[in-house]
């Protein structure tokens, strides 16, 4: 049986490294997707499009978002109101970074003329429905069995990322940055700051401190949840065939 000490870092760890290679994936296939767009419309202005479909991967990253902060959550915590809070004010905070404030940092820096727009602001009636649904989802999802928990939670994260990506390309594209594809390392590098970075501390690391902290502190929730940790499954399988042979 796979243990754990069961110390909050070593819970960061485990779920940083079994998620990160999915949202470094969904970085990349986000990139991909969007270079084939590009090459359909190729030669047309399509920063008017972009901008519309900005806000509905925006709306549907807060979905994402508050789906993947509960689903973590409740693998450490089981209180239902704490998920409510954590699933509603985490999605905000780091929804914005990834799809607002870091895009149009990153405009400023490829020397992009472009207006600072925040959704939570200036949309709020549209993003509530999406945010509710999302903890919505996260708590059905959560109420299954366990054992499923982490593929439910890989998938929640990396559709996560991959919008979240898609999201901040097309923020830059519908301001007029439509040869992005000139620079492709650096986008590549760029967006792993603004969509990593962002949706790893909120779908992984912020509900699990907020869990270690709705637990007052003990690390009891913590050790049970070692079953449900990505890389103790395929351990615990490997194990068992073991023991069956």
């Amino acid at each position: 049986m796979h243990k754990s000490n069961g110390s909050i870092l070593d819970t960061f760890k485990t779920e940083a490294a079994c998620h990160l290679p999915y949202g470094i994936l969904s970085v990349a296939l986000a990139l991909i997707v969007t270079s084939i767009l590009s090459f359909i419309v190729s030669g047309k202005d399509i920063s008017r499009e972009a901008g519309v479909l900005f806000h509905s991967l925006h709306f549907t990253h807060i979905l994402f978002a508050s789906t993947g902060v509960v689903l973590t959550y409740r693998k450490y915590a089981r209180s239902i109101i704490g998920s409510i809070i954590v699933g509603t004010l985490v999605p905000a905070v780091f929804c914005s970074l990834s799809d607002a404030f870091l895009p149009y940092i990153g405009c400023k820096i490829f020397g992009i003329n472009v207006h600072f727009h925040w959704c939570f602001r200036d949309h709020l009636s549209s993003i509530l429905p999406y945010l509710t649904a999302g903890i919505v989802c996260g708590l059905l999802i959560s109420s299954r069995a366990s054992k499923s928990m982490f593929s439910h939670s890989v998938f929640a994260h990396f559709s996560h990322s991959f919008v979240s990506a898609l999201a901040s390309l097309f923020y830059i594209i519908s301001h007029g940055y439509i040869n992005w594809h000139h620079q492709m390392g650096f986008m590549f590098v760029v967006l792993l700051v603004a969509v990593i970075l962002p949706c790893t501390l909120s779908d992984l690391i912020v509900p699990v401190f907020c869990a270690h902290v709705g637990n007052n502190g003990s690390n009891s929730n913590l050790e049970d949840s070692d079953n449900d940790i990505c890389c103790s499954e395929d351990h615990e399988s490997e194990e068992d065939d073991n023991e069956q042979e």
